[in-house]
């Protein structure tokens, strides 16, 4: 097995949930190729489908069991950026489905692939190996670097409660209307099928489902359903999302989606008493979706 700390190494990491990694992919199939951006805080993944909807999904270094990235003397702040085919990545994650299996990832520079060695717990001497190649990228949009206009509507809620709003509707339909209110009905979602059939689920602002309600005008926009549906697909591991109308009609979906490294969980539990103050403090990936507007109404 390889060295993490190898001198031709620019990066490394340990991952012992593989099948954290592996569910939370598929929330960005969304188009072929994903770029991975790597920074001393953690790892990001973006992908995006032209101008109409970005996923990024950013995964702390306090997740990994391991985390190394080789300083640049001429860098303030090192980055690693490549592409790699999403598809070849996510078929790789399931070339074991061993609980006990741990991820190592390796990347070199860019003459070299990227390496995924996966590593049983029980016994270090059977190891699986992958090479995946890396391309260069065109730069992505970044919603999540600009600087967001401060008019917005926002609220949040349980991931579990966000999850049961969706169900109530169709998210197979064409459009659905987003409204944001800090009057009646407050909290709207519609959905519009083919043939104009409509489905319609309101929540007020004082209900227990509502974390934070923090809409100050009337925003109202419609969304294409597919776009929609992408966020959909990880709501059952987010534990907390928010969702953002900006005035401009940008659609902000944020996921906090729980972890469960075994080594980091029981170094930070050791010797205390686990309380949900406790839980709520582990390290969780942010999930976020832009999603642009069909038609500003």
């Amino acid at each position: 097995m390889r060295n993490l700390r190898e001198e031709d190494m620019l990066f490394g990491a340990t991952l012992h949930n593989v099948k954290f990694l592996r569910h939370i992919l598929k929330s960005l199939t969304i188009v072929e190729d994903v770029i991975l951006e790597i920074e001393k805080g953690g790892m990001r993944l973006t992908v995006e489908d032209g101008l109409c909807i970005q996923a990024s999904l950013f995964i702390p270094q306090e997740i990994f069991a391991e985390y190394y990235l080789k300083p640049q003397l001429d860098q303030v702040d090192t980055t690693i950026s490549f592409a790699l085919n999403l598809a070849s990545l996510t078929n790789c994650l399931r070339m074991t489905s061993d609980e006990d299996c741990k991820l190592i990832i390796i990347y070199s520079g860019a003459a070299y692939p990227l390496v995924l060695a996966f590593n049983r717990a029980t016994d270090s001497n059977i190891a699986i190996e992958a090479e995946l190649k890396t391309k260069s990228f065109s730069g992505a949009l970044n919603f999540h670097k600009h600087t967001m206009p401060n008019e917005c509507n926002t609220i949040i809620m349980k991931g579990i409660n966000f999850s049961m709003l969706f169900n109530e509707i169709d998210v197979s339909s064409e459009e659905i209307a987003i409204l944001l209110s800090p009057r009646e009905p407050y909290f709207l979602l519609r959905a519009t099928g083919r043939v104009h059939a409509e489905a319609t689920v309101q929540v007020a602002k004082t209900s227990n489902t509502i974390v934070q309600f923090n809409c100050t005008q009337d925003l109202q926009m419609r969304y294409r359903s597919s776009h929609i549906r992408f966020a959909s697909k990880c709501l059952a591991f987010a534990h907390t999302v928010a969702l953002t109308i900006y005035n401009t009609g940008l659609l902000n979906i944020e996921l906090l989606v729980n972890n469960c490294n075994p080594d980091a969980t029981a170094a930070r539990r050791a010797g205390s008493t686990t309380t949900h103050s406790n839980i709520l403090e582990e390290p969780t990936a942010n999930l976020k979706y832009f999603i642009t507007p069909l038609l500003i109404e």
